[in-house]
Formats: structure tokens, C-alpha cells, sequence
């Protein structure tokens, strides 16, 4: 069964695929969960509870995404089997968000890049203008501070 992450390129994926609803990996998901209930809490603000389903758990984790699932129950040998998918809508959004974040951090450190060369070159001006060399503020500041304690 494959897992749901790395968000950006394993949702889609996920998104025709039916789950039953008491599959080992929604079983292991809440024995780890549960085992771990403390982390979980550290890092996604979430608790879980130690009497709540399986398919409670996963679902609070599908949420904390903004993920949501559909479900269906046929008959199936004579039972109602619950299967459930992720919401189409959901995961379409989430990937237009991914996009978009990617998007934002590539342009960032485009700038940050074309930022960068502009300051050598800068520097390079400086240098062979007037033979003055570029130094950081860090080299800036001990140098005052050493002026200011000599005296």
C-alpha cells in the first residue's frame, strides 16, 4: 500500500485508490500514533486519544492536510464494507498550494541569487576603483569596537 508522503508528487496517486477501512496500514498508523502520542502532540498540536478507531485517527491526520475522504459502503459477501478515497476537490487544492509555495521559494531564491551577484559586483567596483575591500559588518563592528575600547 503506498503512503502519503511526500505530499507533493504521492496525493495524486492516492487520489483513485479505495482503502478499506480496517487495512493493516490504517491499523499501523494508529498503533504508531498512539505509541507516540506525546511527538504527535510536540509537533501537529494534535491528541490522540488512546480509545478512539483507527479510521478516527487517520481521518484527524487528513484534516491537519486539509485533506478530507469520501466513503462508500457496498455489500460484499453479504456485509456492508466501509472504502474510503481522498477527496478530489481537496487534493486538487493542495497540489495549487504546493505549486504555489514551490513557485514562491524558487522566486525567492532567484532574487536572493540576483541579489548576491549584484553585491559582487559591487564589490568588484570597489576594488578596482579605488582598491577598497568589501568587508562584512561583522569585520565592520569589531573594528569600531576596537577603536572605541583602545581610547
Amino acid at each position: 500500500m503506498p503512503t502519503l508522503l511526500p505530499l507533493h508528487g504521492g496525493l495524486v496517486d492516492l487520489t483513485p485508490q479505495q482503502i478499506k477501512g480496517d487495512e493493516a496500514m490504517i491499523q499501523a498508523l494508529a498503533e504508531f500514533s498512539k505509541r507516540n502520542a506525546s511527538h504527535v502532540k510536540g509537533i501537529l498540536n494534535l491528541t490522540i486519544p488512546l480509545s478512539e478507531s483507527p479510521n478516527w485517527i487517520l481521518g484527524q491526520f487528513l484534516w491537519q492536510l486539509g485533506l478530507s475522504t469520501e466513503s462508500r459502503r457496498p455489500m460484499e459477501d453479504g456485509q456492508r464494507v466501509w472504502y474510503y478515497r481522498l477527496n478530489i476537490e481537496d487534493v486538487e487544492f493542495i497540489q495549487k498550494v504546493l505549486d504555489y509555495r514551490q513557485r514562491q521559494r524558487e522566486e525567492k531564491a532567484r532574487k536572493c541569487h540576483q541579489e548576491q551577484e549584484l553585491q559582487a559586483a559591487y564589490a568588484a567596483r570597489m576594488q578596482s576603483q579605488y582598491g577598497i575591500e568589501q568587508r562584512s559588518r561583522e569585520a565592520l563592528v569589531q573594528s569600531f569596537l576596537r577603536k572605541i575600547y583602545i581610547k
